[in-house]
């Protein structure tokens, strides 16, 4: 008797083939290794489960120890029962998770007798045993090394999933994702020990969901009463929401004076921005260890909380010496994209410049996240009712008249970098 199990195609489907000279015997083997494989399958997936599951409990019995020691009713009590709100949720999140757990499709799928032929079977099964093997290899070697759910994160990263923000249309899908933001920044505040506190938060290649996480954490924050500055760092971005706007790069390179002349205002009265500046091919020259905590040192100012949105940390250098500038970094993970590979190698680089990652934040792919929409607006520092682009120090040019428009029809980054609009 031979066994055999191949995949459909480029599906996920396994089917597990006996043949035999016996028609009963060869059923049944069929029958015995396929529920045999699913359960092996399935109970490596229950004990990788069980076991982010035991150190989530480790953690919450480390916070229930820790909250008996603070005054009830104190802010730092609240904040750690928030914080263990979020671990539970987790554990229920990683229990309900059914991702990659094989199920039986057919196990008795019938018998058919052929009478071989043994030149053409041992021509066919080379042909396509070769054609199968190479699919089988690149179809597993690409799925396999993608991360999917935070049990993954954990297991082939060792990064801890701080938040899962999933896809979905569903009411409920939309307060999950608010749920998960509110966790994350409740769980910044928690973790915070410098005030005002820098959070870097960056990805192994580049990714909406930087944006998206940095522009949720710093809009919510701002309506929490906290006086929030969201910067942004990546120079590489050549479709960013504010072209030509003065900011980073200006600053660093010495052109511009006081940083809070060049941001603008969101939507809340608390969120205040900070552009990226002039697009460059090569901007590591600009990010020198020097200029950037100086920068960092100007954002401090008036501020309770700076958000920094970084490049890739895998395709820029710079953004190593910006991670290492600030307090916490959040690294960005993109759902059934982000390789379990890079992901571990962003952790390593962030480490060579002693940069430990607070935890990684798993993002579904095109994802809508609940941010204004609002277009935001320049700062008026006094000077605006006799020079109306003194604020932002722009030229004055008619390739901002539809700026307005052109955000409307880009959904997603519409949600994330809020257009700037200027008039003549």
């Amino acid at each position: 008797m031979t066994l055999e199990a191949r995949l459909a195609g480029a599906s996920p489907i396994i089917y597990v083939e006996a043949t035999s000279s016996d028609r009963a015997a060869a059923e049944s083997a069929a029958s015995t290794v396929a529920a045999a494989f699913r359960t092996d399958v399935n109970a490596n997936r229950e004990a990788a489960k069980q076991g982010t599951i035991d150190l989530t409990h480790k953690e919450i019995d480390t916070q229930l120890a820790l909250l008996k020691t603070l005054p009830p009713g104190s802010s730092a009590a609240s904040s750690i029962t928030a914080a263990i709100g979020y671990l539970q949720g987790r554990i229920s999140d990683i229990q309900a998770d059914t991702s990659n757990q094989l199920q039986d499709l057919q196990l008795d799928a019938g018998v058919s007798s052929t009478k071989p032929s043994l030149l053409i079977n041992a021509a066919l099964g080379l042909i396509g045993g070769l054609i199968l093997g190479c699919l089988a290899a690149l179809v597993v070697a690409g799925v396999r090394d993608r991360l999917t759910s935070p049990a993954e994160v954990t297991e082939r990263t060792g990064l801890t999933p701080l938040a899962e923000i999933r896809a979905g249309d569903a009411v409920a899908m939309r307060q999950s994702r608010v749920q998960a933001l509110q966790r994350l920044a409740n769980f910044l505040t928690r973790a915070g020990s410098a005030k005002p506190m820098i959070v870097a938060v960056t990805a192994p290649h580049a990714t909406e969901g930087v944006a998206q996480v940095a522009f949720g954490l710093a809009s919510l924050r701002a309506t929490q009463g906290d006086r929030v500055l969201l910067m942004r760092t990546d120079l590489h971005r050549h479709d960013d929401a504010d072209p030509g706007r003065p900011g980073v790069s200006d600053v660093l390179d010495g052109r511009a004076g006081e940083l809070e002349r060049m941001t603008v205002a969101g939507s809340n009265p608390n969120l205040h921005i900070l552009p990226a500046g002039v697009a460059m091919s090569d901007p590591f020259e600009l990010f020198t260890p020097a200029r950037v905590e100086a920068l960092v040192t100007q954002a401090r100012g008036g501020v309770d909380l700076v958000i920094v949105e970084t490049a890739p940390i895998l395709d820029a250098a710079e953004a190593q010496t910006v991670c290492a500038a600030s307090d916490a970094t959040l690294l960005v993970v993109e759902a059934g994209k982000t390789k379990a590979g890079d992901a571990t190698q962003a952790s390593a680089l962030l480490d060579d410049v002693g940069v430990a990652p607070l935890g990684a934040v798993l993002v579904a792919d095109g994802v809508d996240l609940p941010t204004a929409t609002e277009p935001e607006r320049p700062i008026d520092d006094g000077t605006s009712a006799a020079d109306p682009e003194a604020t932002c120090r722009l030229p004055r040019t008619g390739a901002y008249e539809h700026a307005d428009d052109e955000h409307v029809g880009k959904k997603l980054s519409a949600l994330v970098r809020v257009g700037h609009v200027l008039r003549r």
